[in-house]
């Protein structure tokens, strides 16, 4: 958890000092821009720990396996099975059932209402930013003990990310309309 929590408060500094000002620019020059970061991230992890894959520990009491269906299945495996649809399950609710939600749907539903309103845009951007920040540091945490981290898996991520965004559908989690709260 301090992994996840560490990687949205770097995620809240990149898009405070950086993505902000570049709210109001063409999209390309903004992936461009986020292209930038990637790759400074990358030689900053290069420079930090080198070029070798690091394989992370497994968390204690979940090295084992359990019988399943005749199979043995490794019980980090299931952990992280159980993990994902509860993270599904707090995020939806976070989204559906919260003030927060309530922001974030009006702000992407139309910025410039939601700014006459009074909401603070810029904070709320800040913390949707680090919130997508601190679930994908999450995901690397929950995942390092699995396989090892090296200098190319981002992009195995980033295609994946592109690929389920475009078929469940950018701004909805289970690709439908939200409901009231």
């Amino acid at each position: 958890m301090a992994a996840a929590l560490a990687v949205a408060a770097i995620g809240a500094l990149i898009e405070t000092l950086l993505l902000k000002r570049l709210y109001g620019a063409p999209e390309l020059l903004q992936l461009t821009a986020t292209f930038g970061v990637v790759l400074i991230v990358r030689d900053a992890t290069l420079a930090l720990w080198g070029p070798e894959d690091l394989l992370g520990p497994r968390a204690p009491g979940l090295d084992g396996t359990v019988e399943w269906l005749g199979h043995a299945v490794p019980q980090y495996d299931l952990f992280v099975m159980v993990v994902g649809p509860l993270v599904l399950i707090a995020l939806t609710w976070l989204i559906t059932r919260t003030r927060f939600g309530v922001l974030i749907r009006a702000a992407s539903e139309n910025r410039m209402l939601t700014g006459a309103l009074g909401i603070d845009q810029a904070k709320l951007y800040t913390a949707v930013f680090a919130l997508g920040a601190l679930l994908a540091g999450l995901a690397g945490a929950l995942q390092l003990p699995r396989e090892p981290a090296n200098l190319g898996m981002d992009l195995a991520i980033v295609a994946d990310a592109f690929v389920v965004t475009v078929v469940g559908g950018l701004g909805s989690i289970p690709a439908r309309s939200w409901p009231r709260c």
